[in-house]
């Protein structure tokens, strides 16, 4: 269920959310809750309504319960919109086929590695019961080869964006498949932007090199200047101790303990973390 998040002209609620919900007709409760990670604050808000709509939604499932097909039908019990789904053997949607009933939407279709890893996806507009093959929105991800579900990449529409990985959580590189390691992006040749997170790997801002400001996630509700070395400053003041080596010495965390890793494309090694610039900067 896809969410959008909005801004408003209120002082104190700076955001808000809004989404869409399948219901079926009559009346219906509807509960928000709302749980700030530190577990020190929590709100709900309750509404009651009735959905008058006529119109449904079919669901059919496989002999082992696998969707296969979602069919909407308007209130005269016209069909104005199906959806097939394609699983492989190993459980794994592949597939994904949708016509409205001016025969017109999409189809979409995903590869997979050995080890499950979805490795590229492809969309591809209908119209009029003709699909527009030559302009498809390809997807593709780019994983560590030494960690099994470590995205290092994302291409989109021919754009690729670079993550650059230091230490998880647990002080182990890919330990935790990049939470709390999520150091910076390389959205393109030219650029490189330091990230911020909090103390349970949570991504809460990022420096745009170019422009010079730091902007935050959308939950933050505020955004600031700050400069880069200011940025670079709090990632070190905060590092641990092996973190320091490692921006020291410009190695990953597997060379610390003694196993060296091949370099990857585009000219860094997975766990590189640039030190800091500048002088006066704390020592261990």
């Amino acid at each position: 269920m896809p969410v959008t998040v909005m801004t408003t002209s209120d002082r104190i609620w700076t955001n808000q959310w809004r989404t869409t919900l399948e219901m079926t007709p009559g009346p219906h409760q509807l509960v928000a809750t709302a749980l700030r990670p530190s577990g020190l604050y929590t709100t709900n808000a309750t509404v009651n309504y009735t959905n008058s709509a006529a119109d449904t939604m079919q669901d059919v499932y496989s002999a082992d319960g696998a969707l296969t097909q979602r069919v909407s039908k308007k209130s005269e019990g016209t069909t104005n919109r199906t959806q097939t789904l394609s699983w492989d053997a190993k459980g794994r949607l592949f597939k994904v086929t949708e016509r409205d009933d001016q025969n017109s939407s999409y189809n979409w279709q995903a590869v997979y590695d050995g080890l499950g890893r979805r490795l590229q996806t492809t969309a591809i507009i209908v119209t009029n019961g003709v699909a527009i093959s030559s302009q498809p929105n390809v997807i593709s991800q780019y994983y560590d080869p030494q960690v099994e579900f470590l995205e290092l990449g994302v291409t989109v529409a021919g754009k690729t964006t670079w993550k650059i990985c230091g230490p998880d959580l647990n002080g182990v590189y890919g330990g935790l498949n990049g939470t709390g390691g999520f150091d910076a992006i390389v959205p393109g040749p030219d650029s490189f932007w330091p990230t911020l997170s909090n103390a349970r790997g949570n991504l809460h801002a990022v420096f745009d090199v170019t422009h010079s400001t730091l902007t935050w996630n959308a939950e933050r509700g505020r955004s600031k200047l700050l400069t880069l070395e200011r940025l670079l400053w709090h990632s070190w003041a905060y590092a641990t101790p092996a973190e320091r080596a490692v921006r020291r010495r410009g190695l990953s965390c597997d060379e610390m303990r003694g196993s060296p890793r091949s370099d990857l494309p585009r000219g860094h090694r997975p766990g590189v973390v640039p030190g800091p610039p500048g002088r006066g900067l704390p020592e261990d």
